[in-house]
């Protein structure tokens, strides 16, 4: 009796203690996991920001070394027109900076969606104006159609950095004065271009494609399918001739 009552109690002391170590080894597996999650996230962040905000420093940059290389190439009512335009871009850029800092404190565990009413017509404004140097530089006409008075609910930041990023690809493959049209129709924002053709294709093999994370363009694009998945969107692409259409599907 004593040695069954021996053997008893040690198999209760083992299953006492591997059930204390497979909940630990529970939350253990639970902590690694929100540890790489919150990496990952952080990682997102940084990549956003850095997408975002490169261009628009790169050509303020290049606009300033133009002046100090060549002082005497402008006249003074260029060199007036030219630091104009560089602080309305540093403007943009300081209060794109800030709306992407703030939101990415609100970011830091997971990326959270906060869908609120919002107006179109200013995000679609300040994508405009964050990249102002870059379309006055390629003499880009911007052609917009209904987006006046049009209100959606949904994410501001998500939808803004999809729209910028969309535009920013625009304007790259966009050749000199030439049109790019900002058209919603049917819940649907549609950005449209000319120059070489980006097809559905393409943008599904970089998302499919690891080795473009990267790089500027497959960043982008996987940031706009991450986050349009987020807000419960589908972004797509079509074609005509030298046309390549973008299209933001607002559910």
């Amino acid at each position: 009796a004593l040695a069954l009552g021996l053997l008893f109690w040690n198999f209760q002391t083992k299953r006492k203690a591997s059930e204390i170590i497979s909940e630990k080894n529970t939350i253990l597996e639970k902590v690694n996991y929100e540890l790489q999650e919150a990496n990952h996230t952080k990682a997102k962040l940084f990549g956003i920001i850095s997408h975002d905000l490169r261009s628009p420093i790169s050509q303020v940059y290049q606009f300033l070394k133009l002046q100090e290389l060549n002082p005497n190439i402008l006249n003074e009512k260029q060199k007036a027109d030219l630091s104009g335009k560089i602080q309305t871009a540093t403007g943009s850029l300081l209060e794109t900076m800030e709306d992407l800092l703030l939101w990415s404190k609100t970011q830091m565990n997971e990326f959270n969606i906060n869908k609120q009413n919002t107006d179109l017509e200013p995000i679609i404004d300040q994508c405009l104006l964050l990249m102002k140097l870059n379309i006055e530089n390629k003499s880009i006409k911007i052609i917009t159609k209904n987006i006046e008075n049009q209100s959606l609910k949904t994410d501001p930041y998500f939808l803004q950095i999809i729209i910028r990023n969309l535009l920013q690809n625009a304007i790259k493959a966009s050749p000199e004065n030439a049109e790019i049209a900002i058209v919603f129709e049917k819940n649907q924002l549609a950005i449209s271009n000319k120059g070489p053709i980006f097809t559905q294709k393409e943008y599904e093999n970089i998302l499919n494609n690891t080795q473009n994370q990267e790089t500027l363009s497959g960043l982008g694009l996987k940031l706009v399918d991450e986050l349009s998945n987020k807000l419960g969107s589908k972004i797509t692409f079509e074609n005509e001739v030298d046309l390549t259409i973008a299209k933001i599907s607002l559910f």
